[in-house]
């Protein structure tokens, strides 16, 4: 994960939706991110949405703006999730 520059984020964490908005909680969340920004997520096969944030939960009506390319049960996917202030 990286900011809005391109810098590592540590001690957020990234979270993926089957929808746009995020209801209650998010469907799947990754562990916190180290301080060099990496984390891991496993995803069933699927279309997704993903976004990131620093405060867990975060709150009804979270917008995730970014779509994930499809997952399949085959699929490796490197993905940089920019974490932007709001």
């Amino acid at each position: 994960m990286v900011d809005g520059e391109g810098a590592p984020v540590s001690s957020a964490y990234v979270l993926v939706n089957a929808t746009r908005e995020v209801s209650q909680l998010p469907d799947y969340v990754s562990g916190w991110t180290e301080e060099t920004g990496l984390y891991t997520l496993y995803l069933p096969p699927g279309e997704y949405f993903v976004g990131a944030a620093v405060t867990f939960p975060t709150g009804p009506g979270m917008k995730l703006e970014k779509r994930l390319p499809a997952v399949s049960s085959q699929s490796d996917i490197a993905i940089d999730v920019v974490l932007t202030a709001k």
